[in-house]
């Protein structure tokens, strides 16, 4: 008797389809159980993937249908033996593993010690080699630190994460599922939307499962900055306080000192000041941007 085992993992069967995940090992068992019982000699097995037949030659634990008509018999005379080559494995069990993907026919069959064969057997397994597809898109406002690995965004900037399976598990459902730094997953089943709902340092972990347990990831931080630059200024000499913080007199050799720190937890690396100058009643703009290796949360520009 032949019983195919399975791994209580990387497997599935639905509705008689059977799907197995790559490098998952299939076990042909070999017992006998006639009246007169020599027991197991040798288990036959060799599998049609895309077309091509493995074995596809001689080689080492490997023996050709020719071969066994030879060695046992008429009774091995029959084109779905003699027209193939095939694993001998003298044992009672032999492991199957499949390394290519989608549909492999496996092929097998065991002859005892007095040379009886039994029929040759066939079984059908969809083979999944490839996880999951995750997309994310992270919307704006957003800087981008390192191109898929860290971002500086804020509580309004919106992620969209899905993910699609490109396997041989077919239409078969996937699981998608996040979290945020240590908490607990959340699934999603269709295309979803998240915000980051507090500033500072955050882990977005996204994962995607297909029906056999193919696993994708995409890890990224996110830097939360919801808080707007401190602006400071400075008023020089000489002047006349009208109004302090609103209105002055100074003259054309009164230095006014700009400055601006970033009060967020993005280390961005640029802070931009932008002003305005009026003089009877036309306006005039300038606009100063400076990036600071040493302190990249500030900058400061001097007007007079």
């Amino acid at each position: 008797m032949l019983t195919l085992e399975h791994s209580t993992e990387g497997y599935l069967n639905v509705e008689g389809t059977e799907y197995l995940r790559c490098g998952v090992p299939v076990w042909i068992n070999a017992t006998d159980t006639g009246e007169c019982q020599a027991g197991v000699e040798s288990i036959f097995w060799r599998y049609e993937w895309n077309q091509s037949f493995y074995p596809s030659g001689p080689g080492e634990g490997i023996i050709s249908g020719q071969e066994l008509v030879v060695l046992y018999g008429e009774t091995y005379n029959i084109p779905e033996i003699t027209n193939y080559y095939w694993f001998r494995v003298d044992d009672t069990t032999a492991t199957v593993v499949f390394i290519e993907d989608c549909v492999h026919d496996l092929f097998y069959f065991v002859k005892d010690n007095v040379c009886q064969r039994t029929d040759v057997y066939t079984h059908r397994y969809n083979v999944d080699c490839i996880p999951p597809t995750i997309v994310k898109e992270i919307g704006e406002p957003k800087h981008v630190v390192i191109e898929g690995e860290e971002y500086c965004i804020t509580m309004q900037t919106p992620i969209t994460i899905d993910a699609y399976d490109l396997g041989c598990c077919g239409e078969l459902p996937i699981t998608v599922e996040y979290k945020i730094n240590d908490g607990n997953w959340i699934q999603i089943v269709e295309q979803t939307t998240i915000y980051m709902t507090e500033e500072c340092d955050h882990t977005l972990t996204i994962r995607a499962t297909d029906c056999v347990g193919n696993i994708a990831e995409d890890i990224e931080l996110f830097h939360v900055d919801n808080s707007a630059p401190e602006i400071l200024k400075t008023v020089g000499d000489p002047k006349l306080v009208i109004i302090e913080g609103e209105e002055y007199c100074v003259t054309p050799a009164t230095e006014i000192t700009l400055d601006a720190e970033d009060q967020g937890c993005c280390n961005c690396g640029e802070v931009t000041i932008t002003y305005r100058t009026w003089y009877n009643g036309n306006g005039q703009t300038g606009c100063c941007m400076k990036r600071l290796s040493h302190s990249p949360k500030n900058v400061r520009t001097t007007l007079k």
